[in-house]
């Protein structure tokens, strides 16, 4: 015959207390009790045990809930009552079959922690489930990371090998998401669905809003790039996907025409009578020309960039916007040194947009006196151009027998001409090496540095017939 009591009452009265289990059996001739493990409210539990009727107590325990089952579950709630029988019947089973008080102390403390230990694991379980579909939520959401991406960017949160990104890499990030997201509307996708197809969808996609390939193949190096931060943060849970995207450069007849300017025709830029706005906007370009730098680099040119070195060599210090790297560029040409010295060595402020417009205007005119710059050579259109096209009767660009697009060279004039013109000139000069043409461009290999030489197949030839005879004259 088992009862349940609590030890210390009285003390135990003020607050929850573990009722004790007392059985009258002898183990090993003594008299032992166990903790059951079970709460129960002492106050209640005493005031019923000292009632008159037993079924007083039994009736407590049994609408007290020992656990209670789970909604839409087919358990059902357990009492303290339910337990406590269930101890003493697996108590009563073992004191019959002889076991000692360490082994029916081990079996009450199962019995007990079975369902708390069971009930706790279910808790884990659940939280770690709703934690995967939180993570299962920004997993699918790809167009979510996307926008992330680009905010912390452009907060400076997200960075490039711990250098904060430019201005020009944040507009084509820009460009690149709400390009991304056109087509993400149309054909959404979850990180587990990127595969070939995904990625094709997304290239034609940009060749049907007429892209061109060179912005195409810019924008899958975005992708690829987004697709390896969101692995690297653990929402992409698609290892193949790193390994998808191919790259491919867009050949010279898929891009637009990338020209520069022949040293006959920087000379008569420069000569040439300008004024106000057009004056400045002809020296900002031709500093690009002279220093072989980037727009955001040539346009900010200052005072505190000009020294001389301890030879008395004139250079320009140029930390490179992009690149962060910093090139140290000798000032050779006298033109230059009169358009620094002009302004005082800080070049005046034009927007890039501005100056693409007005040297178009520029050289247009001068085309007039240079008939080289008049030359009509078959390039791509760019897209806005295609739209305007399409668009607008008005607009309609010239085209050669075969249908290809021709534009006059001036036409195709930009600030980037400047840099390409630059490049191109100081290897046609002949007195640089690779070495240090790349010194002073910044370039960081020879493949990129090579797409900055504009020549032509003839060009190349009449260059080297040209170093030949310089060759020959030496002997």
């Amino acid at each position: 015959m088992y009862k349940f009591f609590i030890r210390n009452a009285e003390a135990a009265k003020s607050k929850k207390a573990l009722a004790s289990l007392c059985f009258t059996a002898r183990i090993q001739g003594i008299v032992t009790q166990f903790s059951t493990g079970v709460k129960v409210d002492a106050v209640a539990f005493i005031e019923k045990s000292e009632a008159k009727k037993s079924s007083t107590l039994d009736n407590y325990l049994k609408s007290v809930v020992f656990y209670e089952a789970k909604k839409d579950s087919d358990e059902e709630s357990v009492s303290v009552y339910d337990k406590l029988e269930e101890i003493s019947d697996a108590v009563s089973s073992m004191v019959k079959a002889g076991a000692d008080k360490a082994a029916i102390k081990e079996r009450i403390a199962l019995i007990v922690n079975a369902e708390k230990e069971k009930r706790a694991n279910d808790y884990r379980e659940e939280k770690k489930k709703a934690k995967e579909a939180v993570k299962e939520q920004k997993r699918q959401s790809v167009l979510e990371y996307v926008n992330k991406f680009l905010a912390d960017i452009q907060d400076g949160r997200q960075t490039s090998k711990g250098e904060q990104y430019s201005k020009n890499t944040i507009r084509v990030w820009r460009q690149f998401q709400r390009v991304f997201a056109m087509f993400y509307n149309k054909h959404p996708f979850t990180w587990k669905e990127i595969d070939r197809t995904v990625v094709g969808k997304f290239q034609k996609f940009m060749a049907d809003d007429g892209q061109a390939k060179t912005t195409s193949a810019k924008y899958m190096g975005c992708l690829r790039t987004i697709i390896r931060f969101a692995f690297d943060d653990d929402v992409n849970d698609n290892p193949k996907s790193l390994r998808l995207i191919k790259i491919a450069n867009a050949k010279e007849h898929e891009k637009a025409k990338e020209i520069y300017l022949t040293d006959e025709e920087v000379r008569a830029l420069y000569d040439m009578e300008l004024s106000g706005l057009y004056d400045k906007v002809r020296d900002v370009f031709l500093m690009g020309c002279f220093t072989a730098q980037r727009f955001s680099d040539y346009s900010k040119i200052s005072k505190d960039d000009y020294r001389v070195t301890d030879r008395g060599t004139e250079v320009l210090d140029i930390i490179q916007q992009k690149t962060k790297k910093k090139a140290v560029v000798p000032i050779l040409n006298d033109m230059e040194r009169a358009i620094l010295e002009k302004y005082d060595y800080t070049m005046p402020k034009v927007v890039e947009q501005v100056l693409n417009r007005y040297m178009k205007t520029i050289l247009h005119k001068l085309s007039e006196q240079v008939p080289s710059l008049a030359k009509k050579e078959v390039t791509m259109l760019y897209k806005s151009e295609r739209k305007a096209e399409e668009n607008n009767d008005d607009v309609n660009y010239e085209r050669n027998a075969k249908g290809e697009v021709i534009k006059a060279k001036w036409e195709m004039v930009s600030s980037h001409t400047a840099r390409r013109t630059g490049a191109t000139l100081m290897y046609l000069s002949g007195r640089y090496n690779i070495t240090e043409m790349m010194r002073i461009t910044g370039h960081s290999t020879y493949k990129i540095f090579e797409e900055y030489i504009k020549l032509s197949g003839d060009e190349f030839a009449d260059d080297i017939k040209k170093r030949k005879e310089r060759e020959e004259e030496t002997f």
